[in-house]
């Protein structure tokens, strides 16, 4: 059975760190990009109960000033939880 089901999106202003780091010769976008994160959890018994981690990250127009790149990213994680 499904125990948890997670879903947030975290839209990011703090560009100090890509302006700082940006090899654009204007100005950077306020708009670092938004985050998506689905997180499943199945507790299989009272010992062991797996989970799945889903995570994308979408540049914003300041992701895309700073690097001049503008490809999501993505990662999964599988996490395995044995208790005792």
């Amino acid at each position: 059975m499904v125990q948890t089901v997670c879903i947030t999106g975290l839209p990011s202003s703090q560009t100090g760190g890509l302006e700082t780091l940006s090899t654009a010769s204007g100005s950077v976008d306020s708009y670092a990009g938004t985050e998506l994160d689905v997180a499943v959890k199945y507790q299989a018994n009272q010992y062991f109960a797996p989970r799945l981690v889903l995570s994308i990250f979408l540049p914003g127009k300041g992701v895309e000033d700073a690097t001049g790149a503008d490809d999501a990213a993505y990662v999964a994680m599988l996490e395995l939880n044995w208790n005792y």
